[in-house]
């Protein structure tokens, strides 16, 4: 076969289907050649580990056949963007797109780029660098008729140098970017024979009344944008047309209302109307701001999450760490000498700060949401989380019922507001499926399976197993999993139950029962969030607005197309990022707006453009799907 030609085989030994073993670390992998030239690489890829037995010459020599070959499809890229290029004079196209090794400096644009240098080094890395940010920011294209841009752009690169026009940004940047994209989506589809994919709908409805769907499509190697469409029985179409698909609510969107039901009990809200009094005094001085954040060292009083709801536990959070340093900044000389000392607000704060019921209260409410703001960030990463998400919820509970071991009216009331969400809203048999098939939670003695989670488990394996043929000696193989025989029982898979995630797991350890294998790394591999994606709500408001109605619907589905594969992708190259906190305060927040006399309107007339024709009753929905990859779902 032509694949046979490629030089690194010589460090694999071929397998059954699709799978190869590494001949350094005698790993299994599967996906074939590809992924063993990123395990002997060490180059980042999502899903692969690198390889740590692998010699530096292997490595380095594997390192430049990877680059040598993204080279390849660049020129193809260019040749296809030739007639495209034509349009605007001027642009030549001589990109170069690299895979940058560990030890590199990280490019300053991180997802589609060609600038490899804060400087760049040529016009056309600057204009790619420009178009890159009108995208990535849903910018107008008319700003590149700004005087100030202009005066902007030639303060940056020199006398004379101009930024592509909104004629090229229209026609011939957003093209490229979206070829460029595509191209990246269909690597990513390779892998969804093997892993499957979840699809995410993120729904909501806008002042029209119109259903708008955003579908997002997620595997181990990464999250992509698909299309926009103005519908609302699109989930029931897919569910009718599909029997291997599952639909349930996202789980962020689940803890989100939990956390706003905790928020609603009485002494919790008195509890955060209080607080919030501190912080609106504090933020609307600007002396008293400078001086609080010298006490804190420069850290912020005020958490803006991923929700409002999300925003005050983590304010809470915060306060509680800093009450001591709140305390000394109102009881300080510098404090008690200026003329905000004895503003009646500001005695009203430090009456507050001494209340020694209202931080026991805080103490409490921190205690009782920290567990489940806990499972809203290892769901809310954009990685698989379907496998640990019944655990996480079960641990959690489990916490609030020991915080209240001693008082069984509280416990009761938390409780029967997680319940309720979970059961009701939330709970899928594909939960409880993924919690089977998770091998630290199956092999962990101290855990007993109710038998719902397994009688569901099975009438998963009913749906994806469909034929007689598929279940053939599926029973066995069950029992081979669980009684860890075969390759379960190795050392090394005994070894990395806890320690790897359970998809790869499976992969690397599942061959003993090759049906059940490919049923659960199809399950294991997806994730249970849309959180991920909930940041840019108004992006179709300003795509749709009125100033770009002119522009084709083609071209505002390149539009939207782009921009969120930009954002997902530089987003997914942030390390140690926490996925429920934002980098920037909400100035509008409760914690922070000024409530005293206020103008109804007064911060939605700041806003006017950025919310025309939309709003905020959102609903999120993530449907996981297990399908081959030449089912045409998207034809719909």
């Amino acid at each position: 076969m032509v694949r046979e030609k490629d030089v690194c085989w010589e460090y694999c030994d071929k397998m059954d289907g699709n799978k190869v073993r590494c001949k350094f670390c005698l790993k299994v992998l599967n996906g074939g050649i590809s992924r063993l030239k990123f395990h002997l690489s060490r180059l980042p890829r999502k899903g692969v580990h690198p390889c740590t037995k692998v010699r530096d010459e292997v490595t380095d020599r594997v390192k430049a056949i990877i680059s040598m070959k993204e080279e390849g499809k660049e020129v193809s890229v260019v040749k296809k963007q030739r007639l495209v290029e034509t349009k605007s004079p001027g642009i030549v196209s001589n990109t170069k797109v690299h895979i940058p090794s560990p030890e590199s400096t990280p490019p300053v644009v991180k997802l589609l780029t060609g600038c490899t240098a804060i400087r760049p080094q040529s016009s056309l890395d600057a204009e790619r660098c420009i178009a890159e940010f009108f995208f990535e920011n849903k910018l107008d294209f008319s700003v590149a008729h700004s005087p100030s841009y202009q005066l902007m752009l030639e303060a940056l690169g020199g006398a004379g140098f101009r930024g592509p026009s909104p004629e090229a940004l229209r026609m011939t940047w957003l093209q490229k970017l979206k070829s460029e994209v595509t191209l990246q989506i269909k690597e990513i589809e390779k892998d969804w024979a093997t892993s499957g994919c979840t699809i995410i709908a993120d729904t909501w409805t806008d002042l029209k009344s119109r259903a708008l769907i955003n579908f997002f499509v997620s595997s181990p190697l990464g999250t992509f944008f698909h299309k926009s469409v103005d519908a609302s029985t699109v989930g029931n179409h897919i569910m009718q047309n599909y029997n291997t698909i599952f639909w349930s609510t996202c789980a962020s969107h689940c803890l989100n209302l939990i956390l706003e039901d905790f928020s609603k009990i009485d002494w919790v809200n008195r509890c955060i109307l209080q607080a919030q009094s501190i912080t609106r005094f504090i933020y609307n001085h600007t002396w008293v701001l400078d001086l609080m954040r010298k006490f804190t060292g420069g850290q912020q009083l005020v958490r803006s999450g991923i929700t409002r709801s999300t925003s005050n536990f983590l304010t809470l959070q915060s306060m509680l760490r800093h009450k001591s340093r709140l305390k000394h900044m109102f009881n300080s000389p510098e404090y008690s000498s200026s003329p905000y000392a004895n503003r009646p607000h500001s005695i009203s704060c430090m009456d507050i700060l001494d209340d020694s019921e209202l931080w026991r209260a805080v103490e409490e409410i921190a205690a009782v949401s920290e567990p489940l703001l806990k499972v809203l960030r290892d769901v809310s990463g954009g990685k698989p989380a379907i496998g640990s998400i019944y655990e996480s919820m079960t641990r959690a509970k489990e916490s609030i019922r020991t915080y209240y071991i001693m008082d069984e009216g509280k416990c009761k009331t938390f409780l029967d507001i997680v319940d309720r969400r979970w059961q009701n809203q939330f709970h899928s048999p594909l939960h409880a499926a993924a919690a089977y098939l998770n091998p630290s939670i199956q092999y962990n003695p101290e855990v007993k399976f109710l038998g719902i989670i397994k009688e569901q488990f099975l009438t998963v394996l009913d749906k994806l197993l469909p034929m007689p043929e598929l279940r053939h000696d599926i029973t066995e193989q069950i029992y081979i999993f669980r009684k860890a025989q075969g390759m379960f029982g190795s050392n090394l898979a005994r070894e990395a139950r806890n320690t790897t995630s359970p998809g790869m797991w499976w992969e690397q350890y599942g061959d003993s029962a090759p049906g059940l294998q490919r049923v659960a790394v199809r399950i294991l591999s997806q994730v249970c969030s849309t959180s991920t994606f909930e940041r840019n709500w108004s992006a179709i408001q300003q795509i749709h607005s009125e100033k770009r109605n002119r522009l084709d619907k083609e071209t505002l589905s390149d539009l939207l197309f782009v921009h969120y594969n930009l954002k997902l992708g530089s987003k997914g190259k942030v390390a140690d990022m926490d996925p429920i906190i934002l980098d920037d305060i909400d100035m509008t927040s409760d914690w922070v707006e000024e409530t005293e006399n206020p103008n109804p309107t007064q911060w939605l007339d700041r806003f006017s453009s950025a919310l025309d024709g939309g709003d905020l009753n959102t609903r999120q929905f993530s449907t996981t799907s297990i399908f081959n990859s030449n089912d045409h779902i998207f034809g719909l």
